[in-house]
């Protein structure tokens, strides 16, 4: 393939990424979610309002979150959303590695309630990582680890994909994952040239990378800029990934903004691009699929995005020697937030 296609066909995959997870940017000040007892009680109604609580019905789905079970009883799909950096040295090697997962996003749909709700995950979580899957893609093997590196073990790009994919539900009780779709950072600066650049305002000095790049500063970010808005961590504010992780909401939010016009007035939009970067995003979702997730959310009405809060530690790691910010989950932690996307009820109850 020549250089000038197989950079029109990068472009392009990034362009639909950013189709699928810009839409979620709308997550941000845009939300219309209500508090946790406002859907308890939306959640009775319902109830009522059908003529039979959940017990008469079954269960679509459930969740094991250490050894006790919930269901859920909705129409819902969950789909895994993962930016890649290269630290991980997936390529110069003789034996394939795969890259690091650095932006982790888990977009689930309610198609019963109509609704949809993101919860991204701190690349730093320590969880068990699967280092193996069967050929029904259970788990055999795992290490407790940064779930950052789920995506380092595979035999391709495919198998660290199904790795993270696995290990993201593992860590979330054996939630059902309906697919995924990845893309590597290193395209930032391609996806940005793809909207034409989008503006934010900095909350950080970023001048030792850019000196236009001054903390209170208000700039429509070149490709360079965004790169260093998105991916830059160390020496930038208190360096720590979740303050990264505010910065990829709000360009994700900017980047909505400029590109809710386009999907919305051409409706074959994002299924024209899928067709064209086949060898370039890493998925196993259809062009059919794509364009199901894409109106959704169009149409559906936004909850809000979900972070799981944690303790965190900065720990020496025994394999490299270096210190790594750790973050530790609890199993009430993730019951609460769960409960409050999927709707749980105990099994017990």
């Amino acid at each position: 393939m020549g250089q000038k296609k197989k950079k029109i066909l990068v472009i392009v995959g990034c362009v639909l990424f950013v189709a699928v997870i810009a839409i979620v940017g709308a997550l941000l000040g845009k939300a219309e979610a209500g508090t946790k007892d406002e859907l308890l009680e939306q959640a009775k109604a319902k109830e009522v309002a059908e003529g039979s609580g959940n017990s008469a019905q079954k269960p679509r789905g459930i969740i094991d979150i250490d050894g006790d079970e919930y269901a859920y009883y909705d129409q819902i799909e969950s789909y895994l959303l993962l930016g890649t950096d290269h630290s991980g040295q997936e390529s110069g090697q003789q034996e394939f590695q795969g890259d690091l997962a650095d932006f982790i996003l888990l977009l689930v749909i309610n198609r019963t309630q109509k609704t949809y709700t993101a919860l991204q995950i701190d690349r730093d979580t320590i969880v068990p990582v699967a280092i193996g899957l069967d050929e029904d893609g259970e788990i055999t093997a795992s290490l407790e680890q940064q779930i950052c590196t789920g995506h380092w073990y595979g035999d391709d790009p495919k198998g660290c994909a199904a790795n993270m994919t696995a290990t993201v539900s593992a860590f979330l009780g054996e939630v059902k994952i309906n697919g995924y779709y990845v893309l590597n950072m290193d395209d930032i600066p391609l996806l940005n040239h793809a909207i034409g650049g989008v503006q934010v305002t900095l909350e950080d000095d970023f001048s030792s990378w850019d000196p236009a790049m001054v903390k209170g500063a208000t700039l429509e970010l070149t490709d360079q800029q965004a790169e260093i808005f998105l991916h830059s961590r160390m020496g930038i504010g208190d360096g720590e990934n979740t303050t990264r992780m505010a910065r990829q909401r709000a360009y994700m939010d900017a980047f909505y903004q400029k590109a809710q016009g386009q999907i919305r007035q051409e409706p074959g939009f994002v299924n024209d691009i899928y067709r064209q970067l086949s060898e370039v995003a890493v998925t196993d979702l259809t062009g059919n699929d794509i364009s199901k997730i894409t109106n959704g959310l169009i149409e559906f009405k936004s909850r809000g995005i979900k972070n799981l809060q944690g303790e965190r530690t900065v720990e020496e790691s025994v394999t490299d020697g270096e210190k790594h910010v750790e973050i530790y989950v609890d199993e009430e932690e993730i019951t609460e937030v769960l409960s409050e996307i999927y709707s749980l009820t105990p099994l017990d109850e």
